[in-house]
């Protein structure tokens, strides 16, 4: 589901993510939202190379979200890999003794 810009939703199908991801030449998609392994598989299937998201059966508490994605992002601008940043971020939740819940990803 994707937003308008008067913020009313609108449904992509895979043939429209195709569309949209020649367009715009997307490398990387970063979906923070529970259960978004689903979105990963549409965006990868639309030819999107890498994708992070969470499994399916996974839940993303806001506090391993925020620490990922900060950690993830930083990882990213240092120079890192995609996947060096996915483990960077994933450690950082996994050794922050507050979070509970690690942050999952569907990329092939």
């Amino acid at each position: 589901m994707f937003e308008h810009k008067n913020g009313l939703g609108h449904r992509l199908d895979v043939d429209g993510l195709r569309r949209l991801v020649f367009a715009t030449s997307l490398r990387l998609v970063f979906v923070a939202a529970c259960h978004s392994e689903a979105a990963a598989i549409a965006f990868r299937a639309a030819g999107v190379p890498c994708v992070v998201a969470v499994r399916l059966q996974e839940q993303l508490h806001d506090g391993a979200a925020i620490t990922f994605t900060q950690q993830f992002y930083t990882a990213i601008a240092s120079g890192n890999t995609v996947r060096q940043a996915f483990n960077i971020g994933r450690e950082a939740v996994t050794n922050a003794p507050e979070l509970k819940q690690q942050v999952s990803h569907s990329a092939a």
